[in-house]
This record gives C-alpha cells, sequence and structure tokens, in this order.
C-alpha cells in the first residue's frame, strides 16, 4: 500500500511540474518569449495537414529543448511541450535550409533503435523513431539518452493525457502586459469593470 501511495504522490508531482512549466508564460516575460517562439516555428511547420500534426496549435512553454543529429550534415534542435514535439532542422548549418517538423504526443508513439557503441566518429549512435499508426515519420539522434529521452516522453504523454487544458493554454487566450507591467489575458474582465 505503501509503495502505490509513493507511486500516485510522484505521479501526481511529476504532472504539477508538468502544468506549472506549461502556464509559465502567464507570470514570466522570459517564459512568454519561449512560448512565442516555439508557437513561430510552430506556424512554419512543413508537416501541416499530414498524420501527427496537431490540429490546433497552443501557447506553452518547452518542457525541454536539445540538440540532434539527423546525418552528417544535418543538425537541430527538438522542442517537447505537455502536447507537442517539434523538430527544427538546418541542412548544412548556417548556410543551407531549416525545416521544422511538428507532432501532436497524443498521436505519435516514439521507438529507440539500439546500434553499435558510440565512436570517436559517431558520438550518438542510437536514433528514436517517430512512429504514426505504426509506420516511421521521423528519425533522428539525440544528444542525450534516447532511453531516458524515451522516459521521459512516455512521463509527459501520460500526464497529458490525464490533465486538462488550464485556461491559459487555451488557443484563442492572448496575454497583454497592463499599465503596472502585470501580465493578464486579453479576454478576462478586469477588477475595474465590475460593477456593483
Amino acid at each position: 500500500a505503501q509503495v502505490m501511495d509513493r507511486l500516485a504522490n510522484m505521479q501526481s508531482h511529476q504532472q504539477a511540474v508538468i502544468r506549472s512549466i506549461r502556464d509559465a508564460h502567464i507570470h514570466s516575460k522570459v517564459a512568454l518569449k519561449a512560448s512565442d517562439d516555439f508557437v513561430i516555428k510552430a506556424q512554419k511547420s512543413s508537416n501541416i495537414g499530414k498524420p501527427g500534426h496537431p490540429r490546433m496549435l497552443l501557447a506553452q512553454v518547452p518542457l525541454l529543448h536539445f540538440r540532434i543529429s539527423l546525418g552528417a550534415s544535418t543538425t537541430g534542435t527538438c522542442f517537447i511541450t505537455p502536447n507537442q514535439i517539434m523538430f527544427s532542422t538546418s541542412f548544412i548549418p548556417l548556410v543551407g535550409t531549416s525545416k521544422n517538423m511538428l507532432f501532436d504526443l497524443a498521436l505519435v508513439q516514439f521507438q529507440v533503435v539500439e546500434n553499435v557503441t558510440s565512436t570517436l566518429l559517431n558520438p550518438f549512435p542510437n536514433t528514436m523513431n517517430v512512429l504514426v499508426d505504426r509506420e516511421v515519420v521521423f528519425s533522428f539522434r539525440p544528444t542525450l539518452s534516447p532511453n531516458r529521452l524515451w522516459t521521459f516522453l512516455n512521463v509527459v504523454q501520460t500526464s497529458t493525457g490525464d490533465a486538462a487544458l488550464s485556461e491559459f493554454s487555451q488557443p484563442d487566450q492572448a496575454v497583454v502586459e497592463d499599465e503596472e507591467g502585470v501580465l493578464r489575458l486579453a479576454n478576462t474582465v478586469s477588477d475595474d469593470q465590475y460593477s456593483i
């Protein structure tokens, strides 16, 4: 019984932390900028209308971002929010073209493909596949341990399925800053507008 209670407490804590980071753009200008940057990149995704792409974009702060490799000449960054994962890649960094791929975490599964041990010429041998309906739609090499990343993604996917969207994550909510520097939702009623 104690083990189950501890497990329930740990899962509850994980969900609370994810919700707290997800909604941080309401209280922090740095988090608001990170959320805005994510939405701008997500709007330019090249897989719009394809399987796995989210139906709506949500203004959420990325929980994690890290570097990825797709091959010898293609690198990029992966961004993970509570509901979406985005891969922003560039062919021949600083010179070539860039490409964004956005996926809904509720619509995809992840698979770790373990290869040979790392070498000097291949420091990240293990790859991860993004699957939609058991079909590989994206493959990448993370700079962190694929097994730990897979565990983290499972935690995020589990908490996303259990937690409803907060009022701050609704797509039609805009955040504005008032004269005193306080961030508010744009379509909320201010205290001055209430009448007695």
